[in-house]
């Protein structure tokens, strides 16, 4: 029963639609299939880090893509509700233990179909024979991750030194704001671009 502190039940219903239309554009049922099979992982065992990777795949929050799979009957409501009281910190710790960071963005060799978007000072977490082309991202020291870090705006390409996969990364100035084509341009004052 809704009390009346969290709000009428029409702004709810519009609310609802909203969310839930984003959710089935931007993680239609048979992509997120394809992600999770992609990299080899089936749903009903996937463990909290499987979910933080496909979220950041799709670009949407880990709570957003557990809350979709759990409205469109992929994951049960228990199993959403114990994933969602792990913490992102705790996650990021399980990924590249030992590096305190606020954004770690994992790229596998599935990430395909579209660039990996990222903003400088975040992390990418890639495959250890995965190298960059381009200035803007530097390998981080790490004992048992191959980490970098987004060091200047621009565009690179992450490439498999064993397969054909690559990507393209595009890096954003932290908490831009301004015409979307120009996000990814270097600062006229950036002399080492």
């Amino acid at each position: 029963m809704l009390s009346e502190a969290e709000g009428t039940p029409e702004f709810l219903a519009e609310e609802f639609l909203a969310q839930a239309f984003a959710g089935f554009l931007l993680m239609p049922r048979l992509a997120v299939f394809q992600a999770f099979r992609n990299r080899g992982l089936d749903i009903p065992t996937a463990t909290p880090r499987d979910f933080y990777r496909i979220a950041y795949f799709f670009s949407v929050g880990y709570t957003t893509l557990l809350h979709h799979l759990r409205a469109i009957g992929v994951v049960e409501h228990s199993r959403a509700e114990a994933s969602l009281k792990v913490k992102l910190s705790q996650i990021r710790r399980e990924l590249a233990p030992g590096l305190q960071m606020e954004a770690l963005l994992p790229v596998d060799t599935a990430w395909t179909g579209r660039a990996v978007d990222t903003e400088v000072g975040e992390f990418l977490l890639t495959a250890p024979h995965v190298n960059v082309e381009g200035e803007n991202l530097a390998q981080v020291a790490h004992p048992t991750e191959k980490l970098f870090r987004a060091v200047r705006p621009g565009r690179c390409r992450l490439f498999d030194t064993q397969s054909e996969w690559a990507a393209f990364v595009r890096i954003t100035r932290r908490e831009y704001e301004g015409r979307s084509a120009w996000r990814h341009l270097p600062e006229d004052n950036d002399e080492s671009i």
